[in-house]
C-alpha cells in the first residue's frame, strides 16, 4: 500500500499574510484595501489573497455597525477601553471596529455641514419673506389711499361747482356699489375700458 504524499508547507504562512496585511493597512487607506492592491505592495500573488484573505478583507471592508441602532432604544453606545483590550492583539479587528466610528464621524459632519447651509438658506429666505411681505402692506397702502383719493374726486365731480371750482373733467364715475365701476377706474387698463381716448383720428 503506497503512502499518501505529504503536501509541503505553503509558501505563505498565515502569519505572513496577516503581518503583510497590518503593513498594507497603517500604510493605506481602507478603501484602497482589495487583492490588486495588496499584491502591488507585498510582491505576493493576487490569487493568494484572494484564496487565503479572502475573508479577512471582506470583513475589513465592512464595517460592524452592531453598536448603532436606528431607534434610539436599540442603540448601544461602544466602549472604546474594552474595543482596546480586547482586540489588543488583534490588529485587523481592532480595525475593523474603530472604522465605524469613521464612518459615524464622517456621517455626522456631513449632516452638519448640510444643516448649516440650510440654516443660511432659512435666514436668507425668511429675510426674504419679511422684505416682500412690508413691501406688499406698502402697496396696498398705496392702493387704498389712492382708491379713496380718486372715489372723492369722482364725488366732487358731479357738482357743477366743484367741476367749475377744481377743474375737473373727464373724471370717472366710481360707485361703489358697482364693482364694475370700480374695476374701470383701479385696473389701470383704460385702453382696454375706455377704447375712445385712444382710437388715433384720421388725416
Amino acid at each position: 500500500m503506497s503512502r499518501k504524499k505529504v503536501g509541503s508547507p505553503p509558501k505563505y504562512s498565515e502569519e505572513l499574510l496577516l503581518a503583510k496585511l497590518d503593513e498594507f493597512l497603517l500604510k493605506n487607506p481602507i478603501e484602497r484595501l482589495n487583492p490588486n492592491s495588496l499584491s502591488e505592495f507585498t510582491g505576493i500573488p493576487r490569487h493568494v489573497w484572494m484564496r487565503r484573505m479572502g475573508k479577512q478583507i471582506n470583513n475589513l471592508k465592512e464595517p460592524n455597525l452592531k453598536f448603532f441602532g436606528e431607534k434610539k432604544e436599540d442603540v448601544i453606545f461602544p466602549n472604546i477601553k474594552e474595543l482596546v483590550e480586547k482586540n489588543w492583539n488583534n490588529k485587523n479587528q481592532l480595525i475593523k471596529d474603530l472604522l465605524v466610528f469613521e464612518t459615524v464621524i464622517k456621517e455626522l459632519y456631513q449632516e452638519a455641514s448640510d444643516s448649516e447651509k440650510y440654516k443660511s438658506e432659512k435666514e436668507k429666505l425668511a429675510l426674504r419673506i419679511k422684505n416682500l411681505e412690508k413691501e406688499l402692506r406698502i402697496a396696498k397702502s398705496d392702493v387704498e389711499y389712492y382708491k379713496q383719493e380718486i372715489y372723492k374726486v369722482s364725488i366732487k365731480s358731479k357738482m357743477n361747482s366743484e367741476r367749475i371750482n377744481n377743474n375737473l373733467e373727464n373724471v370717472l364715475d366710481i360707485n361703489p356699489k358697482k364693482k364694475d365701476s370700480i374695476e374701470k377706474a383701479t385696473s389701470g387698463e383704460f385702453d382696454r375700458y375706455f377704447k375712445g381716448l385712444f382710437e388715433q383720428g384720421i388725416d
